[in-house]
């Protein structure tokens, strides 16, 4: 399912058609979400960025937006197969999350938030935040904003050569774990 697919750890974007830019051109920013779930089921993503991002202020615009994460991806090429008549193609997989965003307001919303992706990418850090001197950490906080997207649809997209027989995609296998060796 696109969710189990979604459990890796990817890079995200964040886009939309409908999230321009002031002149009308589709903006895309790329940063940190953090996932939560409930009964084992992805509801909503969890962000922020700097207040000189521009993108809280599209999200507060048009609240609905695309979060995009990029999985694992490998050129292929046409000598992992066995006969000749082949040309090279791109494997990769990609989920997509439609979000509807709320931005989260006060130092208290964004020091929980804060919290939460210091606990999961830097536990260590969790003491000098909290004994950081109190107007520099709201000096800090009122430099993000920080949103809530709740997740209205998840899509995935895979292209894995699925449909080439199992020969084939054992070379596949074999010829991708070669050139990530290099």
């Amino acid at each position: 399912t696109a969710y189990e697919i979604y459990q890796c750890d990817w890079s995200s974007d964040v886009c939309s058609s409908d999230l321009t830019d002031d002149s009308g051109f589709p903006f895309v920013t790329h940063i940190p979400l953090k996932l939560e779930e409930e009964g084992g089921k992805p509801v909503r993503l969890l962000g922020h960025c700097a207040r000189g991002n521009p993108l809280w202020r599209y999200l507060q615009q048009r609240p609905l937006a695309l979060a995009c994460f990029m999985g694992p991806q490998a050129y292929m090429s046409p000598q992992v197969y066995p006969d000749i008549q082949r040309v090279p193609t791109w494997c990769y997989l990609a989920v997509q999350a439609r979000v509807e965003v709320r931005l989260l307001d006060g130092d208290e919303a964004k020091d929980a938030l804060l919290k939460q992706l210091i606990q999961d990418h830097e536990p260590v850090y969790a003491s000098q935040w909290r004994g950081l001197p109190e107007d520099y950490t709201h000096k800090m906080l009122q430099g993000i904003t920080t949103f809530e997207m709740h997740i209205v649809d998840l899509q995935c997209s895979v292209k894995l050569n699925q449909h080439r027989p199992e020969a084939h995609q054992a070379r596949s296998v074999k010829h991708t774990s070669e050139l990530q060796s290099h």
